[in-house]
């Protein structure tokens, strides 16, 4: 793996600029399908933008763990408190017996285990996004994160089922409405940004994993 790679998101300060101008189209043929989830789908001079099922399921587990955690009081309470989609809380009932059965293991191994922490600044966490993503091997997690990664994989089929190809589409339409704007700002806001900071842009072009569900500001960066 890049060291000099950000690994996760963009520069917050771009991706808000990004969502606020208007949006406008890109041809089709630039929005390839992603081959075996860790390819990208769409990219433009400084970034590449995936939606990875693996990474989308971590994150929304973890969204969703919290949120119980912190109503149940087993984690302290943040602002903003951590909200999910009706939608996809809807999507429970299609669970089959079998499926509620896995989906419940996986949810309380977040809740209890993972839950608390920060996916942002553990570091464990962050390792562990980066295997889901394919950027290291799973021999690199610890013990604690080797068990959190088999809950993904067991998770895996009834998400894929339920409520991945929303979320897939989701992530796709989102990059469509906003890619040409990307194309259109970023060199001009990424030089203010090395200017400011007195720093060359990372390189090669920083990866972008689309979710349903990220931090409770919206997006965020690990990486240098």
């Amino acid at each position: 793996m890049n060291s000099g790679r950000s690994m996760f998101s963009v520069i917050p300060l771009l991706f808000a600029l990004v969502v606020l101008l208007p949006a406008s189209s890109l041809p089709a043929q630039e929005l390839a399908p992603e081959e075996n989830g860790k390819r990208p789908f769409a990219s433009t001079l400084l970034f590449t933008f995936h939606s990875d099922i693996e990474v989308c399921l971590h994150h929304f587990v973890y969204r969703w763990a919290k949120k119980e955690a912190m109503e149940a009081g087993t984690i302290p309470k943040r602002y903003p408190e951590p909200t999910l989609r009706d939608v996809d809380v809807a999507a429970l009932a299609k669970l089959s017996d079998e499926e509620r059965a896995i989906w419940d293991g996986a949810l309380g191994h977040y809740r209890d285990q993972v839950a608390g922490r920060s996916i942002l600044f553990d570091d464990e966490l962050v390792k562990l996004r980066n295997v889901l993503a394919g950027e290291l091997d799973a021999s690199a997690l610890a013990e604690a994160e080797s068990i959190t990664f088999e809950q993904i994989e067991a998770l895996l089929p009834v998400y894929r089922r339920v409520w991945w190809p929303r979320h897939d589409a989701e992530n796709r339409q989102w990059v469509a409405a906003v890619i040409g704007d990307v194309i259109r700002f970023e060199r001009p806001i990424a030089e203010r940004i090395t200017r400011a900071y007195g720093a060359a842009w990372p390189s090669p072009p920083n990866r972008v994993d689309l979710a349903p569900y990220a931090s409770s500001t919206v997006a965020y960066t690990t990486g240098e």
